[in-house]
């Protein structure tokens, strides 16, 4: 495959790359979004292990 947006990569160098990539790319958010978001979102995970178990038997009946 020819692209520029894809590379093969040794396994041995992967961290490297992605620590590359990272570095070279600008945020696509900034502190205040990422806060915005973290706080919309972290409410949704406080819910009891009874609820995350409806919840699974909820997808999973959807899915049968």
């Amino acid at each position: 495959m020819d692209s520029p947006d894809v590379e093969a990569v040794k396994c041995d160098r992967l961290y490297a790359m992605i620590r590359d990539i990272w570095n070279e790319s600008p945020d696509a958010l900034s502190e205040a979004d990422a806060e915005a978001i973290h706080v919309r979102l972290h409410p949704l995970t406080q819910v009891t292990k009874k609820q995350k178990k409806e919840r699974v038997e909820n997808i999973e009946r959807r899915f049968e």
